[in-house]
């Protein structure tokens, strides 16, 4: 509701969350990910706000990558999700 209130647009007022996963490398397989708020989505004045920093949110992308990653490889165990600090 913040969100949308500081980011928001006459257009839209409407704010989405955007998450960018980018996977490289082979053996081991890194991902990159890219949190934004975006403004606009969809339309050719879409305004992105890096959000890559906000705690929880990283922690959340954790917790969903470390679940795909039980579904990828069920013999692995998945990290512990790292302390708020």
């Amino acid at each position: 509701m913040l969100a949308n209130a500081l980011l928001g647009s006459q257009f839209d007022p409407t704010v989405e969350a955007r998450v960018t996963i980018t996977f490289f490398g082979d053996n081991p397989t890194n991902a990159r990910t890219q949190l934004e708020i975006v403004a606009n989505s969809g339309t050719a004045f879409e305004r992105r706000s890096d959000a890559s920093n906000n705690v929880d949110g990283r922690r959340q992308v954790f917790r969903i990558m470390s679940t795909a990653k039980l579904f990828v490889s069920p013999g692995v165990s998945a990290p512990a999700v790292p302390k708020q600090g």
